[in-house]
């Protein structure tokens, strides 16, 4: 699972591939903040899918970016992990500044965990909403 967190490093690298020591620092970082630290020398296949979506997460905040672009991340998980996920991404958006745009089609979770919603029709925005932020 390391390995696969580590391609988000892939941008980064020098022309030999090899982990430089602030990949491996920035990695490491990244699966302390998903969580995942304890896994990572376990394979991706072993993993439940709430933790394999932390991985995936992983690897996005390893590449270092400012924006965190999800396509349906609570897709196929149980609610109990899909709450994990959400409450990760809430506190990467809060404590790092971190933008986080994701399609979300549970309207529920959508209006707990967004700033700003746009809701689509056949590819058509239907309606634009803006959250008052909690305290």
């Amino acid at each position: 699972m390391y390995e696969l967190v580590s391609y988000g490093r892939f941008p980064h690298q020098n022309g030999f591939g090899r982990l430089s020591n602030e990949d491996k620092r920035i990695i490491r970082w990244a699966l302390e903040e998903t969580g995942m630290i304890a896994f990572h020398d376990r394979p991706i296949e072993a993993l439940s899918g709430g933790q394999r979506q932390r991985v995936w997460i992983a690897m996005a905040l390893a590449q270092e970016t400012e924006l965190l672009l999800l396509d349906e991340p609570t897709t196929y998980l149980d609610l109990a992990h899909q709450l994990e996920i959400l409450q990760l991404l809430e506190r990467l958006n809060r404590e790092q500044g971190r933008t986080v745009l994701m399609v979300i089609h549970d309207l529920n979770h959508a209006a707990r965990f967004s700033h700003y919603m746009i809701a689509l029709n056949q590819g058509k925005v239907i309606k634009k909403m803006v959250r008052l932020m909690r305290s």
